[in-house]
């Protein structure tokens, strides 16, 4: 009886016997590629839905000018005639400044909130004779230390007293001008005068 060849023939592309091993054998994966260049940017989409306007709100007051948390002031619009005497007297201050957290009225300054502040004033007086008018800011009728000034005139004619000082203040005091004048005659004339205050701390 003729023997058959039992070995697998796996050359034979006619026929795929079931007893056939692999015919090809993998090699190794071989190294990844390189990363291509990037596409196109694609369209952009469509444009979202714009939102609502919320309405504006209600203006706030006026804050105070240049940072300062009061400051205000008196001047007179009028002469005043002062006769010669040994004692203070109130200048005449008829017309408020710009204020804000002071009120001015019965010729004077009224401050709410004390604390240190700048006053500076301005007097313009005639003498009707040679003497001396001396001129002070008071609070609650009391000397504010360092504010007299003196106009000192030899003979009869217009002078002019200015000063810029800081005090401490207390609480709702009143400040004013007031004026004493040594002449020997009847005294003179305020032409103008000016006070005020600006809160600094």
């Amino acid at each position: 009886m003729q023997s058959h060849n039992m070995q697998n023939n796996c050359t034979d592309e006619k026929v795929l016997k079931p007893c056939c091993g692999p015919c090809f054998a993998f090699g190794p994966t071989g190294p990844t590629g390189s990363i291509g260049p990037t596409g196109p940017t694609g369209p952009a989409g469509p444009a979202g839905e714009a939102g609502q306007i919320g309405p504006q709100g209600v203006t706030g007051p006026t804050g105070p000018a240049a940072g300062l948390n009061a400051y205000g002031g008196m001047y007179s619009t009028s002469s005043q005639t002062f006769p010669q005497q040994d004692e203070y007297i109130t200048i005449k201050l008829d017309t408020p400044m710009e204020a804000y957290g002071v009120t001015g009225e019965n010729n004077a300054v009224k401050i709410i909130e004390g604390g240190k502040y700048e006053i500076t004033y301005n007097v313009i007086a005639t003498l009707t004779k040679a003497g001396d008018l001396v001129i002070g800011v008071k609070e609650n009728d009391q000397d504010v230390t360092g504010s007299s000034s003196t106009i000192t005139l030899p003979d009869a004619g217009m002078g002019m007293a200015a000063k810029n000082i800081i005090a401490r203040l207390t609480d709702l005091s009143s400040i004013s001008l007031a004026i004493i004048s040594t002449t020997s005659d009847d005294g003179g004339t305020i032409n103008q005068a000016s006070l005020s205050l600006k809160l600094l701390d």
